[in-house]
């Protein structure tokens, strides 16, 4: 499966991880992913959203199977504990789409099925992000949302209030 995406000549500068090897037993913990995204933006910016991520499942996803699970509401309240929130667990078919934003508390279960369990993670995030960036801006919701969601917008647009 793995060589056959990389040889299908698709042509990207985007980094592709595969993750390989995974005890069936490993618990990878609650997290949100952007790291230090989450730490500058989100204690100003909690509202906005600056990018989401959609699971593509290439197998069949149930119960035992390594689910991916949810903290209902996480990516809107900081302040909550874990236990306050409803406990939402992904099942899915080959060739479904799950799509979540990238600040919600999530984790997956051990896979204790004799399937691979196998998804793509795909972040769609606005075009003047990059990883690990720690900057200071004003940006509304709909600038925000016409570049996550269109092409209507330049990517380097909203640096120009910064002097760029």
């Amino acid at each position: 499966m793995k060589k056959k995406i990389l040889k299908s000549g698709a042509d990207s500068t985007n980094k592709c991880n595969f993750s390989e090897g995974f005890s069936s037993d490993t618990f990878l913990g609650w997290h949100r992913d952007g790291g230090i995204l989450n730490e500058h933006f989100d204690n100003v910016l909690r509202e906005k959203k600056l990018s989401i991520k959609c699971a593509v499942w290439l197998s069949e996803v149930k119960d035992g199977g390594g689910n991916l699970l949810f903290l209902e509401g996480s990516h809107c309240d900081f302040q909550k504990k874990n236990e306050e929130y409803k406990l939402k667990k992904i099942a899915a078919s080959p060739g479904d789409i799950t799509f979540f934003d990238r600040r919600i508390l999530h984790t997956r279960t051990p896979n204790y099925l004799l399937e691979e369990r196998l998804v793509i993670f795909i972040e769609y995030s606005v075009k003047w992000l990059k990883r690990k960036q720690i900057m200071n801006f004003k940006v509304t919701d709909d600038e925000l949302d016409i570049s996550l969601f269109s092409n209507e917008q330049k990517g380097w647009e909203l640096y120009k209030q910064d002097g760029y």
